[in-house]
């Protein structure tokens, strides 16, 4: 996944490249958030491969989360 495709994923997910909320989701800090967005590091194939299920299903809601 390139930069410009994984801020594109974020976009249609109305996702904000360095925010909690992002992090949270991706199960990462907002540093590496920021450090893929400014393509500084490569996006792992984990979460290319999340956010496109992100995309076809949804963001599951934290508080109903079965991984919780």
């Amino acid at each position: 996944m390139t930069k410009a495709q994984y801020l594109a994923a974020l976009k249609r997910l109305d996702l904000s490249p360095a925010s909690q909320e992002t992090a949270d989701a991706l199960g990462v800090t907002i540093r590496a958030c920021q450090f893929y967005a400014a393509g500084d590091r490569p996006i792992p194939r984990m979460l290319e491969l999340l956010l496109f299920m992100y995309e076809l299903h949804g963001i599951p809601d934290r508080e109903t989360s079965p991984m919780e």
